[in-house]
């Protein structure tokens, strides 16, 4: 742990003597690093997502419990400047997280999960072709405009 630490302090002087990314590359306020693809991370959002309705963000993790370090979930909202970290707890089988919509106000959701081994590295979900984060984003849909959409398309 101290040596990621190390790394990334590393890493955000010699960026920092090189020059500034554009605001796009930066999730934290420092340029996102590459992780590698895994199949051993899995999640499929839950569509739609209703505003006011509380909803269930879900990651399948195909790694030994004991060999995780920690299993988190990143979010914001549109409302919201900086990503908030969110542990997940285990839940069937599944790591999750309940997400309130009362409890962070905003009209979409933006998204990613992180995971932590403690001896085969670190690893997000999404990823883009480069290996770089690339939060899910999904606005909130009212549920009574939904379903009557819905319905009339079905008739």
């Amino acid at each position: 742990m101290k040596c990621f630490y190390s790394f990334l302090l590393v890493f955000l002087v010699c960026f920092s003597i090189n020059g500034q990314e554009p605001e796009s590359d930066l999730i934290f306020g420092f340029p996102q690093l590459s992780f590698k693809p895994s199949k051993k991370l899995v999640h499929h959002p839950p569509i739609p997502f209703f505003k006011n309705r509380l909803f269930n963000l879900e990651l399948f993790v195909d790694f030994p419990s004991d060999s995780l370090e920690k299993t988190s979930l990143f979010l914001r909202t549109n409302k919201m400047k900086q990503f908030q970290e969110k542990m997940l707890k285990i839940k069937k089988g599944l790591y999750s997280f309940e997400f309130n919509p009362m409890s962070f106000p905003g009209d979409s959701l933006e998204y990613f999960f992180y995971v932590e081994t403690k001896s085969s590295g670190y690893y997000a979900l999404p990823l883009d072709s480069d290996g770089r984060i690339k939060p899910l984003k999904q606005k909130f849909a009212d549920p009574v405009v939904y379903y009557k959409q819905r319905r009339a398309l079905n008739k």
